[in-house]
């Protein structure tokens, strides 16, 4: 019994070295990166994680290099459907959300939200992994960058 179970184990042993061996050997595939949506849009989950993300939040902030800050309350906010893209790479990237704040679509480029102790942009927050983020946007407002 005991030669069995040391046969046994001694398989699987080298079944797995081999596996992890040809699996080391094949190359990774290739990384897409892909330009930022234009208009910016989220899929449904980052929808999601974006409303609740404005609604704990109660305050934003709209900001452009050069202007003041001005406070936004947050009275409402919802996601809409603004299109299926059928190019997507993913089927979870296929329904696109805008968000409607207090009745006007959302500015990404010039609202920021407290995240980590610092106004950040919300575009920039949710761009993915995958995406150029646009050149221009500034990540954080900083106290050198305001009136």
């Amino acid at each position: 019994m005991r030669r069995y179970r040391a046969v046994f184990i001694l398989t699987a042993l080298f079944t797995l070295i081999a596996l992890s061996a040809s699996a080391y050997e094949q190359p990774a595939p290739p990384t897409i990166i892909v330009p930022t949506r234009d208009p910016f849009t989220l899929n449904a989950y980052d929808a999601t994680q974006a409303l609740w993300m404005i609604r704990r939040a109660g305050l934003l902030q709209s900001w452009s290099p050069g202007a003041r800050r001005r406070n936004i309350a947050v009275r409402e906010v919802h996601a809409v459907l603004v299109e299926i893209d059928r190019d997507a790479p993913t089927a979870a990237l296929r329904r696109r959300y805008d968000l409607v704040l207090n009745g006007e679509p959302l500015d990404w480029r010039t609202t920021y939200i407290e995240y980590g102790g610092e106004m950040v942009n919300l575009q920039l927050l949710f761009t993915y992994r995958n995406q150029y983020p646009p050149g221009d946007l500034p990540y954080r407002i900083s106290g050198e960058q305001t009136p």
